[in-house]
């Protein structure tokens, strides 16, 4: 028994009326076609829950082994009151926010390694080319 499945029951009851998405999609027929859609997602929704947090966890590590005392006064109680204040809900600010930074990282590697290909790539056509002349 999950609670999502409770919801998931509750809707196709009709119990509630149609809404953002329910206006668009008849979730219950997307559900009898695809009866591993709800697991999909889940499954999809926990790697981007985790992914965000793990990175989330890595940035703020790296900032107190940079300076702890700064970074302790100003972001710890931040972070402590917001999951104290609104409990499991408050863990969306954290997760889009280690996801920006995910995708800084891998963007910023993925431009140092692109940069360092043309790099070696240029030196090799330049020798290619001072050997033809």
């Amino acid at each position: 028994w999950r609670p999502e499945r409770l919801r998931l029951v509750a809707f196709q009851n009709q119990l509630f009326p149609a809404r953002g998405l329910g206006k668009i999609f008849n979730w219950s027929r997307l559900i009898q076609v695809f009866p591993s859609l709800p697991d999909r997602l889940d499954m999809l929704v926990g790697g981007i829950f985790t992914l965000g947090i793990t990175f989330f966890l890595y940035h703020n590590i790296t900032r107190f082994q940079r300076d702890f005392r700064n970074h302790a006064e100003r972001v710890g109680p931040s972070i402590l009151f917001l999951l104290v204040g609104s409990g499991g809900r408050g863990l969306r600010i954290p997760v889009v926010v280690g996801l920006a930074y995910s995708y800084a990282l891998s963007h910023e590697f993925a431009r140092v390694k692109c940069k360092e290909l043309l790099q070696k790539f240029g030196e090799i056509v330049m020798e290619v080319s001072r050997e033809e002349e």
